[in-house]
């Protein structure tokens, strides 16, 4: 896979996105646990949780089962919100985040002609939301870089 760095989207538009929903049906679960991105010139590439937010050019994989925590990952080729209200819009700046406990890098600020989203690791989970909701990044540990 072919690492990308965020601030090479700036000038792009954001195309589409497709996201992963680990499902469990017994226990009323869905969390977002892939999403890709998909930017003119670059195609797809995936939000990889990996110490922070990485970006590899790649597909979307098929649904996949989970059977020991009876569970599914169910892909679906839209973005989550609000993300979605993003898409058609041109990438105008790119903000690394940092966590505050660690000192790292936990993910990205996508600023668009349209609004800006979060797309972020935090715990071990992917978060992706609103940026102007700033009182919750700040609560997570999260400051732009």
């Amino acid at each position: 896979m072919l690492e990308v760095e965020p601030r090479d989207l700036v000038g792009r538009t954001l195309t589409g996105a497709t996201a992963g929903w680990f499902v469990m049906d017994a226990a009323n679960v869905r969390d977002l646990v892939h999403v890709w991105i998909r930017v003119d010139g670059f195609g797809s590439m995936r939000c990889h949780t990996l110490s922070g937010i990485r970006l590899y050019r790649s597909s979307p994989h098929a649904h996949y089962e989970v059977p020991e925590f009876g569970a599914k990952v169910n892909i679906e080729d839209m973005a989550p919100e609000p993300l979605a209200g993003l898409v058609g819009h041109e990438i105008v700046r790119v903000t690394p985040l940092t966590c505050r406990a660690h000192g790292a890098e936990a993910g990205f600020v996508l600023e668009t002609t349209g609004g800006s989203v979060v797309i972020a690791e935090v715990g071990d989970g992917l978060l992706i939301g609103d940026w102007a909701d700033g009182r919750r990044w700040a609560e997570l540990g999260l400051d732009p870089a």
